[in-house]
């Protein structure tokens, strides 16, 4: 048959995904190499690690903050009603405080009321009243007077917190801060500038929250005082809420102590994974550069696969990728003295032809020579093209592209061609093919390749097949595999040359075919074509009656692909 046939009408083409070809052909080794066994290894295992450790502790900020603003919150929502609460009790205390006599008939005895009353309250210096008539006019101040507050200074010490310069606060970066409005300048001439009054003085309570230098808290209440169904007057309360601010500030110190703490154990950490991650890779790579200059063997790779990393991982494939480096070496080196050997043959033969080539005498004996001569240059020719084509089969093998192949159609194109020409040479030889399986028999690969492949062993198979000859072709499905079984009849192998057979440049002709035909080196690139397609490829015999040997059969396997 035409080594040359139109493959491509023998595909069953299917839809799906198919392996590719040169995958097949690294699972292969992987698995003869033993590297095939999987690890437990989780591919997002490291990332996930440092990625986790690093994230703890902004997790835990970001979680304390949003529970601190909502604490901030609440405690700011209770003070403010406390304050408000306070300052109904002083409205009633002052009312209660005028009407201790005579009803009130004009302002002044409520401004003689105020003193005593603002006194007899105590003071806090982070808290100020003030007492306005009707007309918005001050009666009253609890900063103006004296004794209010644990001393004389109380004044001072409200307007050094409201006024106290950011500078001082400039080494602590973690102060609590407030969105809120500035606390107004209060002009005690102008009602107006205190917060609420105005509408305190129309009869309606006012409750707002300020903020002082944008890091400290200030609530402020104004209610009226109303005497005999008329507003007599409004008092003012404000508090700069120190401890709302000393609170929250602690709060927040711890959430940030924990923060750093947290982050000083998760860097701590990190900088332990960052070793574990860059020792092992500055070995690897001292390895491999090792390697790369000529002086390490496959076995000084380190063997991390204990790991279930990434590293691990990357070690497994460090060493799979010098085991493949070291066998193709040792492959070119036997490649490179199987050619020395076999061109030194007829090399060794022309010589020897030419030498005694000007001492022959007789016409005869020169061709007879000339005809050598022809021969070992043909020889030679046949043994560079196979060693040229040999050596340029592993490259080929990995630009192939896998293709869905129906293997029962393919095999019957070939049977039929095989069959065609034996007719029209008028032999008597027949090839047939027996299909033994009722599933569908789809296997990835390359169908030149494999159409080389069954050409080999069957022109094999009829070379050594007697001049009625049967080659029987079957095809078998066994679980995920398909089995291509091709047997003659044929006088068998020796059980020592079952393996030999595919070795380089071996070759056991029958009698009937001249010696340097054949180079030896198709069933080697055989038996590599359909391992690179993830199969294997054996030679045996089958056997008769009573064990005996009835003709050789060569076995291959592939693996089959399930298409949806």
């Amino acid at each position: 048959m035409d080594s040359d046939t139109n493959t491509k009408s023998l595909l069953h083409k299917v839809s799906g995904t198919i392996p590719s070809y040169a995958g097949q052909a690294l699972a292969r080794f992987n698995r003869d190499s033993g590297y095939s066994k999987r690890r437990n290894y989780n591919p997002a295992r490291m990332i996930f690690t440092v990625t986790g450790v690093n994230l703890i502790p902004v997790i835990l900020l970001i979680f304390g903050l949003i529970l601190l603003g909502q604490y901030r919150t609440n405690l700011i929502t209770s003070q403010l009603e406390l304050l408000h609460t306070q300052s109904e009790l002083y409205v009633t205390a002052l009312k209660n405080r005028l009407y201790e006599g005579d009803t009130p008939d004009s302002a002044n005895s409520m401004s003689d009321a105020a003193g005593p009353f603002f006194q007899r309250m105590g003071g806090d210096p982070s808290k100020r009243l003030v007492l306005f008539d009707s007309r918005g006019t001050v009666l009253a101040d609890s900063m103006q007077i004296e004794g209010f507050g644990n001393d004389t200074d109380g004044g001072r010490v409200w307007l050094d917190m409201i006024t106290e310069n950011l500078l001082s606060n400039f080494f602590n970066i973690f102060k609590i801060e407030y969105d809120l409005p500035e606390y107004p300048y209060t002009d005690p001439a102008n009602a107006a500038s205190f917060p609420g009054i105005e509408a305190a003085l129309s009869g309606k309570m006012n409750l707002s929250v300020w903020s002082a230098n944008s890091s400290r808290l200030v609530f402020s209440s104004a209610l009226p005082i109303v005497i005999n169904g008329e507003v007599a007057g409004a008092l003012s309360v404000s508090k700069l809420a120190t401890e709302v601010d000393q609170t929250l500030q602690n709060l927040k110190n711890d959430i940030f102590r924990i923060f750093f703490i947290i982050l000083f154990i998760s860097l701590s950490v990190s900088l332990l994974l960052v070793s574990t991650i860059t020792t092992p890779l500055r070995r690897l790579a001292k390895a491999a550069e090792t390697i790369r200059t000529g002086q390490g063997k496959e076995a000084e790779i380190p063997d991390m696969s204990a790991r279930g990393d990434e590293i691990g991982e990357l070690s497994i494939a460090l060493r799979a990728l010098v085991h493949a480096l070291w066998e193709r070496m040792r492959s070119i080196e036997s490649f490179a003295a199987d050619v020395s050997h076999e061109l030194k043959n007829p090399i060794t033969s022309m010589r020897s032809a030419l030498e005694t080539l000007p001492f022959v005498k007789t016409e005869e004996d020169r061709q007879q020579l000339i005809n050598i001569l022809q021969n070992d240059v043909t020889r030679l020719d046949r043994l560079v093209t196979d060693i040229s084509r040999a050596s340029r089969l592993d490259a080929e093998l990995a630009r192939d592209e896998g293709e869905a192949i129906g293997l029962r159609a393919l095999l019957g194109e070939i049977v039929e061609n095989y069959n065609l020409r034996l007719d029209n040479n008028q032999e008597k030889k027949t090839v047939k093919l027996e299909n033994k399986s009722d599933m569908p028999t789809t296997i990835a690969g390359s169908p030149e390749r494999l159409v080389q492949v069954f050409n080999n062993i069957i022109d094999n198979a009829l070379s050594f097949s007697p001049e009625s000859g049967i080659i029987t072709i079957k095809i078998e499905t066994r679980q995920n595999d398909l089995f291509v079984t091709i047997e003659d009849q044929g006088p068998g192998l020796n059980t020592e040359d079952a393996e030999k057979i595919f070795q380089r440049f071996y070759t056991s002709r029958p009698d009937h075919e001249g010696f340097g035909q054949h180079s030896g080196l198709g069933l080697s690139i055989s038996r590599q074509i359909v391992e690179a397609h993830g199969g294997s490829l054996t030679a045996g015999n089958k056997y008769g009656e009573n064990e005996k040997i009835t003709g050789a059969k060569f076995v291959m396997r592939l693996p089959l692909v399930h298409i949806n």
